[in-house]
């Protein structure tokens, strides 16, 4: 069987001496080594080009481009390959060793050759560039992992947030992947739920934290979840994952459809501003109340979360810490003061808060490397950041297909009370401590997407959102709507809610859902609510839209757009709505 020799390493010797090639080149093929020639430094970088040596003997003074000057374009032309090169001299001062490192050499031999001399520097030099070979090899397979890790934290954390054409980002990473991480969804009514998150440090470790947040974010605002009721698990999913030393600071935001108020959660962020629509200044902080996610196994009650009046027009401004330890050349951080003054300025340009604050950043840090992640997030609270209702137009069309007539007969048929042919019932009690701790409408939705998937999830939501709240609210915890109107009216409301629940002792909430199914696209169901609480004058409650701007007493209103009928019945502590789809 014959086998191949193995291929002769070569060896570029650049000399414009012919002597000197001759005895260097009788050295090199004793101990194995192909060798090509040059004669001159030009003619070395060609040479090398074509001929790919394994290693170079360059020797320093010759016509033309000399050994310095082709050192360094043969180490360019080498780009990441480690190709040795050993400078030729018969010059033996530091400075000329200094200057032949600084170029680029590794090594340095000097006239005459000593054979001993020069085996001994080739093998270390084989030895290094086998090295160098293996870490370049294991380079480049973190590079390949990298990539693959980079597309999945981009469709698992990055693909599926929304409003991104309304929201402003600032996105700096301090490596490859960033341990800060930005998560936005809507709810089933619209509301737009916004985490900023700050992992532990940087790089891949930090980023891995993402993707259990992100899943646990995401299936429970799908579902209708309160953000205190996501980050508490968020928290316990971090604490069972990631390693003690690994934990996230947050900023949690939920902004109503109604552009009215905010929630928002601070955990070891810095403070999240709120500027003024009209004078563009900031008008509230809101300060870190609790330390960082997945920590310790804690979490805080509702008290914790902090509702906000806001207006339609308001801003948003929610960072990371890397943007306030931002350092320039004096090492002065990018602190608080830097900020109001980007933000001032950004009204007196007229330009977005966002660019404003860059610019002072740019301006600030100039080319010095940052040490940590840096994200920024400004949320204009306006309509183009809701979530559009693609089933606003709900007409049903003038050409009904036979199948779209038959369904609706049969929609028809489930409206005069015949008998149901195909549906479901929930019922839920809460009583007590549940009132407390339990939101039932997630849990609602979610039963009621399992039985009919066809339904408009939001309408649902915002129904059953609003019968619950008014139940829990004003009958069991007996709550004037009305504090709303008030300056600084929510904070109020919801500071007085979080004392009454704090208080309750007994209490009962009641909810039958009958689903009756007509066809696979058409329905009806009715919703049966109620409270222990005392009731309301609902004969005289204003049904109507018309001239609702005010923070309080929309809720019947929408209730009665939204629903086919709508009857409170007994003290008003009763309500029974009827919801069919199509509408």
């Amino acid at each position: 069987m014959m086998t191949s020799e193995p291929m002769k390493k070569r060896a570029l010797i650049v000399d414009d001496e012919i002597i000197n090639r001759i005895v260097l080149k009788a050295h090199l093929e004793k101990i194995g080594y192909e060798v090509v020639e040059a004669e001159d430094g030009a003619q070395a970088v060609a040479v090398f080009k074509t001929e790919d040596p394994d290693i170079v003997f360059m020797d320093i003074v010759m016509p033309g481009m000399d050994g310095y000057q082709a050192t360094r374009e043969i180490k360019r032309a080498a780009g990441d390959h480690f190709i040795p090169i050993i400078i030729l001299t018969a010059m033996d001062d530091e400075g000329t060793f200094e200057k032949c490192i600084d170029v680029g050499g590794d090594d340095v031999l000097s006239k005459p050759y000593d054979e001993t001399v020069l085996r001994s520097k080739v093998r270390a030099l084989s030895r290094i560039q086998g090295l160098y070979g293996e870490v370049q090899k294991l380079y480049n397979d973190i590079q390949h992992e990298e990539q693959i890790a980079e597309e999945v934290f981009n469709n698992v954390v990055v693909a599926h947030n929304v409003a991104l054409d309304t929201i402003q980002t600032l996105w700096r990473p301090a490596g490859r992947f960033s341990g800060d991480t930005l998560l936005t969804a809507y709810g089933p009514g619209g509301d737009l739920h916004v985490l900023l998150g700050d992992f532990t440090g940087h790089g891949l470790a930090a980023a891995l934290g993402a993707i259990p947040t992100a899943e646990v974010f995401r299936a429970m605002v799908t579902k209708g979840f309160s953000g205190h009721d996501i980050l508490i698990q968020i928290n316990d999913k971090l604490c069972t994952v990631l390693p003690a030393n690994l934990f996230l600071a947050a900023c949690y935001i939920n902004i109503r459809p109604s552009l009215d108020h905010i929630t928002v959660f601070n955990c070891a962020m810095p403070d999240l501003l709120i500027v003024d629509h009209s004078s563009r200044r900031i008008k509230k902080r809101v300060s870190s109340q609790h330390c960082p996610l997945g920590l310790v196994n804690e979490f805080p009650g509702y008290r914790e979360f902090s509702q906000i009046d806001i207006h339609e027009g308001d801003e948003l401004i929610c960072f990371s810490d890397g943007l306030i330890e931002s350092r320039n050349e004096q090492g002065q951080e990018f602190d608080w003061h830097y900020i109001d003054r980007a933000i001032h300025q950004a009204a007196v340009d007229d330009t977005s808060i966002l660019n404003s604050l860059s610019r002072a950043l740019q301006a600030f840090c100039g080319d010095i490397p940052q040490h940590d992640d840096i994200s920024l997030v400004t949320i204009p609270c306006n309509r183009a950041l809701l979530l559009a209702d693609s089933s606003s137009d709900r007409s049903a069309p003038s050409d009904l297909s036979e199948k779209q007539i038959n369904e609706t007969d049969q929609a028809d048929a489930i409206n005069r009370g015949e008998e149901k042919t195909d549906g479901a019932a929930l019922n839920l009690t809460m009583c007590g401590e549940r009132l407390k701790k339990m939101d039932p409408v997630p849990l609602l939705i979610n039963q009621l997407q399992e039985i009919e998937s066809k339904i408009d999830t939001q309408e649902v939501f915002t129904i059953l959102s609003e019968l619950y709240v008014n139940a829990f609210d004003h009958g069991v915890l007996k709550l004037d709507s009305a504090l709303k109107e008030e300056e600084n009216g929510f904070e109020r409301y919801f500071t007085e809610r979080d004392r009454r629940i704090a208080e309750l002792n007994g209490g009962r909430v009641a909810i039958t859902i009958d689903v009756n199914l007509a066809h696979q696209h058409s329905g009806r169901m009715v919703i049966k609510v109620e409270d222990s609480g005392q009731g309301f004058a609902y004969a005289s409650a204003d049904t109507s839209m018309d001239g609702r701007a005010g923070l309080s007493g929309r809720g019947i209103p929408l209730l009665d757009e939204l629903c086919e009928s709508l009857c409170y019945e007994g003290s008003g502590n009763r309500v029974v709505a009827t919801y069919t789809w199509p509408r």
